[in-house]
């Protein structure tokens, strides 16, 4: 038995949040975790994942810091419609936070998940991704992309 870390707990809260609220308004959206993973998939696709995270030092004298993580969330869509209706949607439900959960595993098998605490969306960046090729010669995958970059924190001092 294991918990994951805070970098894929945040990572999996996220998937879990927009799963749960695009079953309701949206169908046969697929959401993944690895990136490489996109590609064969039936789109739209979304892509989730932690990039880069700042540690900052909570108190002077003291080690514990705060988590300020950036979150990539990579649209891959049909059309060119459906990429900017998709990307504000999530935006909506992005921008008023999502529950962060500390998840147990056991044999590689999320058993058990416990809310703790929200992360909190600071900042929210909408960026289309621009390959400098025709859209007709790229692959189907990346012809209507966009990169939603998210900054968040957990808002909680780390030992």
């Amino acid at each position: 038995m294991g918990q994951y870390r805070k970098t894929r707990a945040i990572t999996a809260s996220i998937i879990d949040y927009l799963r749960q609220e695009l079953l309701t308004d949206w169908s046969n959206v697929n959401i993944e975790r690895i990136f490489s993973r996109v590609y064969g998939l039936s789109l739209p696709v979304l892509s989730v994942r932690v990039s880069t995270t700042i540690h900052n030092k909570a108190e002077i004298g003291n080690t514990a810091t705060i988590r300020n993580p950036q979150v990539l969330i990579d649209v891959f869509s049909k059309s060119e419609s459906q990429k900017e209706d998709l990307t504000d949607y999530l935006v909506t439900k992005l921008k008023v936070g999502i529950p962060f959960y500390n998840y147990t595993v056991v044999n590689g098998q999320i058993t058990n998940k416990i809310e703790d605490g929200r992360i909190r969306v600071t900042s929210i960046n909408c960026a289309p991704v621009d390959l400098g090729i025709d859209k007709d010669k790229l692959s189907v995958y990346d012809r209507y992309r966009m990169l939603i970059t998210l900054k968040i924190s957990l808002s909680k001092m780390e030992n």
